[in-house]
């Protein structure tokens, strides 16, 4: 059985205080119009209902008042024998009732403007003035907008642990997909909002990790590619990055290339991953690159020879795509460059395999370091991989937040 959400509770809370304010205006107006519009405002997060809110208020607004000027027009120059004339002048409205909202750039407010508009001038056309009537239509509605937006706002205070940074592996927020579901999405933007100081770190390239963090805002930070870059998301930039010596990868792309392995030489700037290739060395790699090539985050550029063109760019890893037979080969030149890089290998299939070149001092330490210099933090917290689940992620994340270590 799914549990009761504090979404559903807060949402019977909004409605129940529209009811109060009903009863403390003299039980004038009409509380439907609050209730329903306090439920379709209260969303997950605060941001949203405020969203939700505005668009519900323009809708309001462009609705109820074309429908107190229709209504008053109807009441002063029409017979209820004049039904039919009535109806088809109301359903011509409904064209710039659907205009106006698009042309204010508001498109999601078009809706709500019609069914506001209609409810006053079908519903109501016997009511004796259509000023009050729209009036208390449009403060009805602003009424349950506040009160969800106060509702869903509201926290009981506790303390935050906002001078931490809580590291944990990006992995424990992902599902089977490689995404983060729903539920994950909302949890974390609310520790974000709240000041929640986040560092997640991953293997993935930046462009692989930044279509997985769509919907994220706040204090975020990731060290991405095994260490090698660190992100500030909030501030959008790299904060830190571990580079190849210009002569080490140099020498190393061409005794690759000698034994015809061709990798791709990654550059990371502006928070983008600059793939550098020659040609593909096979079709994997022509695979990957398909696959790639028009999701944000990632540039392709193809070069005729890489190191006659005398590349000015600080190259961050190298990455082959090699069948099991030919690694054996490969770590043989990789040894002669021992000292200067390490590698990590990563499954791509049954028969190949991804080999990522990256500098041999990598300390992760560093980076988590300048970021909490760099946000005046003076802790670190890290959560071990061992959580099954993202919801025990989240329980993980929460308990460090409000609690400590």
């Amino acid at each position: 059985m799914p549990k009761v959400g504090m979404r559903m509770v807060k949402s019977a809370i909004a409605v129940f205080l529209c009811f109060v304010v009903f009863i403390i205006r003299g039980n004038n107006g009409i509380p439907f119009y609050s209730a329903i519009a306090a439920v379709l405002c209260m969303q997950p997060e605060v941001s949203d209902s405020m969203s939700k809110g505005k668009s519900r208020i323009i809708s309001t607004l462009i609705g109820g008042c074309l429908g107190m000027v229709m209504l008053y027009f109807f009441q002063t120059y029409f017979t209820y024998q004049q039904d039919f004339l009535r109806y088809t002048i109301i359903s011509i409205m409904i064209i710039p009732l659907l205009y106006i909202p698009v042309a204010l750039h508001q498109p999601s407010s078009s809706y709500l403007s019609c069914v506001v508009f209609l409810s006053i001038t079908v519903s109501h056309i016997g009511d004796q003035s259509a000023f009050i009537f729209g009036c208390n239509r449009i403060l009805d509605t602003l009424i349950g907008i506040f009160l969800a937006i106060f509702v869903n706002a509201f926290h009981l205070p506790h303390k935050k642990h906002t001078e931490l940074l809580i590291e944990m592996p990006f992995s424990m927020l992902l599902e089977a997909n490689g995404k983060m579901n729903t539920y994950t999405k909302i949890h974390i933007n609310q520790f974000l909002e709240n000041g929640m100081n986040l560092l997640l770190t991953s293997s993935k390239t930046p462009d692989e990790a930044l279509s997985s963090l769509m919907g994220l805002r706040g204090k975020l930070g990731m060290i991405l590619m095994d260490g090698v870059v660190g992100f500030d998301l909030k501030n959008k930039d790299a904060y830190a990055i571990h580079t190849l010596e210009k002569e080490v990868w140099k020498s190393l792309y061409l005794s690759l290339r000698a034994e015809n392995y061709l990798p791709f030489v990654y550059e990371v700037r502006d928070m983008l991953l600059y793939a550098h290739y020659e040609h593909f060395q096979n079709e994997v790699m022509k695979q990957m690159y398909m696959s790639k090539r028009k999701k944000d985050g990632i540039v392709y550029n193809a070069h005729q020879n890489l190191i006659s063109e005398e590349l000015d760019v600080s190259i961050v890893a190298m990455e082959l795509y090699l069948c099991k037979e030919e690694m054996q080969q490969v770590h043989k030149i990789l040894s002669q460059y021992q000292k200067q890089i390490t590698w990590v290998q990563y499954p791509y299939d049954e028969q190949y395999v991804v080999l990522r070149i990256y500098p041999s001092e990598i300390a992760e330490k560093d980076i988590v370091s300048m970021l909490c210099k760099k946000r005046k933090l003076s802790d670190v917290y890290r959560i071990s991989n061992d959580k099954t689940t993202s919801k025990e992620a989240i329980r993980e994340l929460k308990h460090v937040f409000y609690k400590g270590k």
